[in-house]
């Protein structure tokens, strides 16, 4: 003969249980959140090292887009791609038959996104682990400077090329993005 468990026993038991679940959750979903943090901002140290390489390598920024004054963002309204294929001395959008990239240099490279980790879309685009394009500005009129548009970060950090992830709620200008630079 086999023991019975009682109602009051899968009671306690399922009680402990949601106790468990509870006090344990919080920890991991917090755990996860600070490892894509961490992986979002070693993607963008690797992004930068590369606009820096290629800076130095040819005196401009990745990009063969000019404007009168001030600096282009990429990731937002224009694809990061653009910048990405000059990184990757990919012939393709912003880096057509490698006139941005004319040596043919690798200064990038990244693997298939997959939720929780950067990596590059089907498109081309370079994605942070939530999902969402990295914004990438360039100081297009080589002041030292770059101005971000239409953005909470505003004018005048001092760097070349900022890049940044719009972090886990996907949106660009909330206080969860992942910053280049510091505020």
């Amino acid at each position: 003969m086999t023991p019975r468990i009682s109602k009051p026993e899968i009671a306690i038991l399922l009680g402990i249980l949601v106790v468990i679940v509870f006090t344990v959750w919080p920890a991991v979903w917090a755990a996860r959140l600070r490892n894509r943090v961490m992986e979002a901002r070693q993607s963008i140290d690797r992004l930068i090292t590369a606009g820096r390489q290629f800076n130095k390598e040819y005196g401009i920024w990745p990009t063969l887009r000019m404007q009168p004054s001030g600096d282009f963002r990429f990731g937002q309204e224009i694809p990061n791609l653009e910048v990405i294929h000059a990184l990757q001395a990919k012939d393709g959008i912003g880096n057509e038959r490698h006139r941005t990239n004319p040596g043919k240099i690798v200064f990038f490279e990244a693997d298939l996104h997959r939720f929780g980790r950067s990596g590059l879309s089907t498109e081309g685009d370079y994605l942070d682990p939530w999902g969402s394009p990295y914004q990438i500005v360039l100081d297009i009129d080589l002041n030292g400077l770059c101005d971000i548009d239409n953005s909470i970060y505003g004018r005048g950090i001092g760097q070349g090329m900022v890049v940044w992830s719009c972090g886990p709620d996907r949106k660009s200008d909330t206080p969860d993005d992942v910053l280049s630079w510091k505020k």
